[in-house]
């Protein structure tokens, strides 16, 4: 399904920054998946899947962020599966893009759900759009007037990546 999200992580001089995901944006489709790559690849890899984690869980989240925004600006189709910057499909189609979105440049009736990753504070915030009555900003950014409607973005949960694994099902 196409439930349509942005996976980002904080940075100093922005609030956020973060790539597109096409498919299963909601939290039980890419919270999850984003969950299960960072755990089995990263956190606890214990050196089947390249070099082992040196049991340092920010160096592993850095090197998440790295491969898995930073190294895909062009976003993914579906996260961790496919990307749009790699892909010869895509890239002969459509060229390589950039779908880089902070918290000043998102759409949300475009972007259903947003997942930042904090890695000094070792956590997943989840952002959702919902509907306001008020344009204007709040700490997630802006709250923008679309004549027939007002949307932005609100605090679904924050999970702490080095905790137990959230039921998705029941966010």
């Amino acid at each position: 399904m196409s439930t349509r999200a942005c996976v980002a992580y904080t940075d100093t001089k922005q609030k956020w920054v973060g790539v597109y995901s096409h498919y299963d944006g909601y939290p039980e489709g890419l919270g999850k998946t984003i969950w299960n790559i960072l755990h089995k690849d990263f956190i606890n890899n214990k050196g089947e899947i390249g070099v082992m984690n040196d049991k340092n869980p920010e160096n592993a989240i850095n090197a998440f962020i790295e491969i898995y925004i930073k190294g895909h600006q062009g976003g993914w189709s579906s996260f961790g599966k496919e990307c749009y910057c790699h892909s010869p499909a895509f890239v002969m189609r459509d060229g390589i893009s950039d779908t880089i979105r902070t918290n000043d440049n998102v759409d949300p009736l475009s972007i259903e759900y947003i997942y930042i990753i904090d890695k000094k504070k070792k956590e997943m915030i989840i952002l959702e759009n919902k509907e306001f009555k008020k344009a204007g900003e709040n700490e997630w950014g802006k709250i923008i007037d679309y004549k027939h409607c007002i949307y932005g973005y609100k605090l679904l949960t924050k999970i702490d990546l080095l905790g137990k694994e959230p039921d998705w099902e029941n966010l």
